[in-house]
């Protein structure tokens, strides 16, 4: 989007959401989403609102966390509103403008959002509605990506020519976010737009390095965005570059491998017309019974050890996981 306006802005999201954008998370993720909502303490049967709830990908895990909840999901595209309704059937999902939720002022004893905030429009107006819907003592929780210094993405960045650009709302992001995303933010940066809004920090957890390189290693297209010696500050950078390009795109093979389902392949290795998807998926096969483990160990068993570890370490995080309260 070169663009910000509310119908292409819509029209964006529709389209992502007609395929599977935002629709499931591994078991890691789960569980430091579950960490986070265990340092918020709602009453029985809480109201909740999803704030920019997609398909409802994290219903299951509100209600896991919360039994009994009154979860409510908003969403600024009609078409994630209507798979949300069909895939879960004993929630409420409301489509809005993007700007002001269509609920009641102090409603929600837990507002929650994930990876929203690097997404709407207007920064400001979405932490202030968010924080209108909290009832004095509620809960705010805030899941994005982090800005703070020493992570893998900012330590590439600093060897990169023109690593800060832009967005279509004129803020900072990194040149290789996402095209949705319209800001990166350091967890003081969000703690300080919830605090002008009457919301205190209660709670910090952070997914740090480790994280990172599953996170980076399991999106296409990312390693080679990232890593990208063409965009080198110097040639001495640029060969840094070069040389962890290489590293990840061989850490991002074998965790592909690890993940394609053996059925698949078999599939494509006998009978693709294409000789290249041949080609990789007997090479998948092959790699197998060590790139599974290894995928693993990138996915799974690093970043948990991590998170188990240093979850409250600020410093090198890729992904903060914030929890605010409403003052009373």
């Amino acid at each position: 989007m070169s663009s910000i306006d509310l119908d292409s802005f819509e029209a964006f999201y529709d389209e992502r959401y007609e395929g599977d954008y935002m629709s499931g998370h591994g078991d890691v993720e789960a569980g430091r989403v579950a960490d986070t909502l265990a340092a918020c303490g709602l009453p029985p049967r809480p109201a909740i609102v999803d704030y920019g709830c997609g398909r409802g990908a994290w219903i299951g895990a509100l209600r896991q966390a919360f039994p009994g909840a009154r979860i409510t999901g908003i969403e600024i595209s009609e078409r994630a509103v209507e798979r949300a309704r069909l895939e879960h059937p004993g929630a409420e999902f409301l489509a809005f403008d993007g700007a002001r939720a269509p609920l009641p002022d102090e409603s929600a004893d837990l507002v929650f959002s994930y990876h929203v905030i690097e997404h709407v429009i207007d920064l400001s107006e979405t932490v202030g509605d968010m924080a209108r819907l909290a009832r004095p003592g509620g809960y705010v929780v805030a899941i994005m990506p982090c800005a703070n210094a020493g992570s893998v993405e900012n330590l590439a960045a600093r060897l990169v020519a023109g690593a800060l650009e832009p967005s279509s709302t004129g803020e900072p992001r990194l040149f290789y976010d996402d095209p949705g995303h319209l800001r990166r933010l350091t967890s003081a940066q969000l703690a300080a737009a919830f605090a002008e809004n009457g919301c205190e920090l209660a709670g910090e957890l952070y997914a740090r390095r480790l994280a990172a390189v599953g996170y980076i290693t399991a999106i296409p297209g990312t390693v080679r965005a990232l890593f990208d010696p063409s965009r080198g500050r110097t040639p001495a950078a640029a060969g840094v570059l070069a040389a962890a390009r290489v590293a990840f795109t061989g850490i991002a093979a074998l965790v592909w491998a690890g993940l394609q389902p053996p059925e698949r392949m078999r599939a494509i290795a006998a009978g693709d017309p294409s000789p290249a998807r041949r080609a990789a998926a007997a090479a998948a096969l092959a790699a197998r019974p060590v790139a599974r483990p290894a995928s693993r160990l990138v996915q799974e068993t690093l970043p948990r050890w991590e998170w188990q570890r240093s979850a409250h370490v600020a410093h090198g995080a890729s992904a903060q996981f914030l929890v605010f309260r409403k003052r009373a």
